[in-house]
């Protein structure tokens, strides 16, 4: 598994494609922005 596009040590799948999927809300405006980055980072945008 690759880290989070978002610069967390975290992998992507445990970190930002849960916001993006809709499983859960981000907690804070950062991590929406990161989840959003990850988004365009990945092609995904119109998430």
């Amino acid at each position: 598994m690759a880290n989070c596009y978002c610069g967390s040590s975290t992998p992507f799948e445990d970190c930002c494609q849960v916001y993006l999927k809709g499983t859960q809300k981000a907690p804070t405006a950062e991590t929406l922005m990161r989840s959003r980055y990850s988004a365009y980072a990945i092609g995904d945008a119109n998430i």
